[in-house]
């Protein structure tokens, strides 16, 4: 279950570090890796929870 609702934690997280007040906003390269990052987490994490829920 955790697994799956990781890519709902994570989209809000990444969707509110986007939109802090400037000085602290994620842009740029940094937001690209973080983006890159995010996809390499939820993909395991989504196999292995359908995984587990069709198994």
């Amino acid at each position: 279950m955790n697994a799956l609702l990781l890519p709902i934690a994570l989209s809000f997280l990444f969707r509110l570090a986007r939109r802090l007040p400037e000085p602290h906003r994620l842009k740029g390269a940094h937001a690209v890796v973080a983006t890159g990052l995010t996809a390499l987490v939820v993909a395991p994490g989504l196999v292995s929870g359908l995984a587990g829920v069709w198994g």
